[in-house]
């Protein structure tokens, strides 16, 4: 179960609005991708609602089901909406809608959100359904979905079959392999800081391209399992993170051209998300089955975050300094919330829930 677990895990990205009387976020909704509910949770549940014997070996979870029983836990997939001021989550997609990624482009000329998912690359249109899928049934088990920081108009999707790029605003995709030698494309990560740069993380390593994706070299980490991809967003030539599968978290801080084994919890520990830094704010890193651990804004003294070990396994990180908020989505304990710093945590909804991806943004996102 582990092994399936992992490969559907990369890279997730957070894309805050900022507005120019205050300088800080527009936190008007919250955005998630949701997988589905997590095979923990479907046993969990039916052993809770079944018998009432409450002995899984998942204790945590179990508590946790005792406050939600009668409530709805096995959530199904799609992208979910919810105020900040509440744990009450609302599905805004197609049912049953297998979701790892989300993106905000301006690709149409207005901010829209973008949903990587098992069908393909879908966005808000005005038809019954409320979306529509822009790519064929060539393209599909989206993994991770970017927009390219420099240019409105194209898109990057990396797919279980290779990854594929739009030019012209999500209206006609193509494969961009060239080099990998790999096609399991776990995470795409678009340099913010140079232009037609790209990394990939797949089954075998992590590549990189210079040219926007037309051609990949081989850039580090051969034959290991690439889950994340992150870069400390003030530094120069570029401090970066990639978290493995398996093993541990490597850093680079000669801008991505050396890469490193930082220590961090046992040797063997899986990270499957990266985020934070910036204006002396800490790294965070998701692992497997360990909660999250951080670091100071360079990357120095990881340490394992006290307290997060009951959040399980963490698939994606979404951290609101300026509202004193952190939130982390779990593989199968929802989304968790803390308001000190990650110091303490609480069920913040979708329970029992494998949420790929946290979001904050404008209503309007989801305009046709």
């Amino acid at each position: 179960m582990k092994k399936i677990f992992c490969v559907l895990v990369g890279l997730f990205c957070v894309f805050p609005v900022w507005t120019s009387a205050q300088d800080r976020p527009v936190f008007e909704r919250l955005y998630a991708a949701v997988v589905g509910p997590s095979p923990v949770t479907l046993q969990a549940t039916a052993l809770a609602v079944g018998s009432r014997t409450l002995d899984s070996g998942q204790p945590n979870l179990i508590k946790t089901l005792r406050q939600y029983l009668g409530r709805e836990l096995t959530y199904p997939g799609g992208l979910y909406i919810s105020s900040p001021d509440s744990a009450t989550w609302q599905n805004a997609s197609w049912p049953n809608l297998t979701l790892r990624s989300l993106t905000m482009s301006m690709a149409t000329g207005e901010p829209k959100l973008w949903l990587g998912a098992d069908n393909g690359v879908l966005r808000p249109f005005n038809n019954p359904t409320g979306w529509q899928l822009v790519t064929d049934w060539q393209i599909s088990s989206i993994m991770d979905l970017h927009r390219d920081p420099f240019d409105n108009q194209i898109l990057f999707a990396c797919t279980a079959n290779g990854i594929f790029i739009s030019s012209d605003g999500g209206v006609t995709w193509k494969n961009s392999n060239a080099g990998l030698n790999n096609l399991f494309v776990s995470c795409i990560f678009p340099d913010p800081k140079v232009q037609a740069r790209l990394f990939a993380g797949t089954e075998g390593g992590l590549y990189q391209s210079t040219d926007g994706g037309r051609n990949w070299q081989q850039l580090a980490l051969p034959g290991i399992p690439v889950r994340a991809i992150w870069r400390e967003p003030e530094s120069w030539p570029g401090i970066f993170w990639v978290g493995t599968e398996g093993h541990g978290l490597y850093e680079s801080i000669d801008g991505g051209k050396n890469f490193v084994p930082v220590l961090i919890g046992e040797e063997s520990v899986s990270i499957y998300a990266l985020a934070g830094g910036g204006s002396n704010r800490p790294i965070y890193a998701g692992s497997y089955q360990r909660g999250i651990f951080y670091a100071s804004s360079v990357g120095q003294n990881w340490q394992q975050m006290p307290g997060s070990e009951r959040l399980g396994s963490v698939t994606c990180i979404l951290p609101l300094p300026d509202r004193n908020l952190l939130l982390a989505g779990t593989y199968d304990r929802g989304v968790q919330l803390s308001r000190n710093g990650g110091q303490t945590w609480k069920a913040f909804g979708l329970v029992g829930a494998y949420v790929r991806q946290l979001v904050v943004g404008e209503p309007n996102w989801l305009r046709p």
